[in-house]
């Protein structure tokens, strides 16, 4: 058995493990990096655990902080957890208009949910969820090209062309239908995000772009167009380029 000596040694080839193993080498360390899948595949835990926990009908603010920072393994950017917990929730009420009772679904989701019913050649929810995974494993992981964005942006354009001729087979159908549309316009809206930015920052690494450039400091923004999804670029304040250098 061969001995080597390594100064820093990395468990986990997700996001986190892979921005800990780039910056150590980039100081100079001699790195091993260990994962049990695919360099590039990993499932990024903490980012995907710590943004995307959600809160339930009944959940306080002070429980939803307590499982995103549980899911976020307390790595969870403190800053923006308070607005997915605390400001996100109060102004989506806020924007909300007023009813005196349960709000039922509008004319266009229920002619959506009447079709698909209907249906009887078009592929079930379950597949195309799995044809979605597997685009985003491979066009929309940490590692990312510029053409294979591209091309992720093409093959997820194919799956909403079959969104409105899905089946179903069972009830749970009908709950990941409605899902697949909001999965297939996040990863569009992540993609175009992504291509945009033409550096490698944080967990988004760009292999035609592999240098941090801070003319890209800024936030991409995405709005809700009359034709479509608004891409816009937002300096950094002064506020949140001190806390990053902290």
């Amino acid at each position: 058995m061969t001995k080597n000596d390594w100064d820093v040694i990395v468990i986990g080839g997700g996001g986190a493990g892979l921005c800990a193993a780039v910056t150590a080498r980039e100081a100079g360390q001699e790195v091993l990096l260990l994962s049990k899948g695919p360099i590039g595949r990993g499932c990024a835990t903490a980012y995907s655990g710590g943004l995307f926990s959600v809160a339930v009908e009944g959940m306080t603010v002070e429980e939803h902080r307590k499982r995103s920072l549980e899911c976020g393994r307390y790595l969870n950017e403190r800053h923006l957890l308070n607005v997915l917990v605390e400001e996100a929730p109060a102004r989506w009420a806020r924007e909300q208009p007023a009813s005196k009772g349960e709000i039922a679904p509008g004319d266009a989701t229920r002619n959506k949910i009447r079709n698909w019913t209907a249906n009887t050649g078009g592929a079930l929810p379950g597949d195309l969820w799995q044809r979605l995974n597997e685009v985003v494993d491979r066009r929309l992981g940490p590692l990312r090209t510029g053409t294979g964005i591209e091309q992720g942006l093409i093959e997820l354009e194919r799956l909403e062309e079959q969104l409105p001729r899905m089946r179903f087979e069972r009830e749970s159908d009908l709950r990941k239908a409605l899902e697949m549309e909001n999965l297939c316009l996040t990863a569009r809206l992540v993609a175009r995000s992504a291509l945009a930015r033409r550096e490698s920052r944080g967990q988004h690494f760009r292999e035609d772009h592999p240098k941090q450039d801070d003319a890209w400091l800024r936030h991409v923004v995405i709005r809700r167009g009359a034709q479509g999804p608004l891409l816009e670029l937002k300096d950094v304040t002064q506020r949140e380029t001190n806390h990053q250098k902290v």
